[in-house]
């Protein structure tokens, strides 16, 4: 009979303090298998940088993640929202949603693996929502060198001058010492 009443006593108690309990939080999930290096910044502005084989820490409601020379993927659950960027391209993964985010050196590429994915482009502008099973390919935007002054000449020799050989000694500017 004792045990009984132990039991029925744990499960009242339980009852009535569940609701008191932190309800188990929603969450977004970086997969820890990602390559590359992995720049979370948080709400606050705070950045993390991850590298393959770091642990991956939780991830805040609203933070921006982006890889560099390199991939992951990110899924939310109900109710959580994450963004991602991609060579200026940002999302908003949300709500159950997942993509598989890849990036190099001259490309990216947005794979939604689950729900819709709000995207918008370089500018800023509501660009498209992406829905499962869609890939968005992004190419990197060349930046066009600064012109430089007219007649200025890009790299090689210096007008007048070989790189090759040291400039001509000006022996006005010698001071001699005295020996001793």
């Amino acid at each position: 009979m004792k045990p009984r009443i132990d039991f029925l006593m744990m499960v009242l108690a339980t009852l009535i303090f569940l609701p008191f309990l932190p309800q188990a939080a929603a969450k977004v999930v970086l997969e820890s298998d990602f390559q590359g290096t992995v720049v979370v910044t948080a709400p606050d502005g705070s950045v993390t940088i991850l590298q393959p084989g770091d642990p991956v820490p939780e991830i805040p409601q609203g933070a921006t993640l982006q890889v560099a020379g390199g991939d992951f993927t990110v899924k939310t659950d109900a109710g959580d929202s994450v963004n991602i960027s991609c060579m200026g391209h940002a999302g908003t993964v949300a709500n159950g949603a997942a993509v598989a985010l890849h990036e190099d050196q001259d490309a990216g590429l947005i794979k939604v693996l689950s729900g819709p994915v709000s995207l918008k482009d370089e500018q800023g502008n509501q660009e498209t929502l992406l829905k499962t099973g869609t890939e968005y390919p992004i190419k990197r935007n060349p930046v066009a060198a600064p012109a430089t002054a007219a007649g200025e000449p890009l790299g090689g020799a210096p007008a007048g001058g070989d790189l090759g050989q040291p400039p001509p000694v000006d022996s006005r500017s010698i001071e001699s010492s005295p020996s001793q």
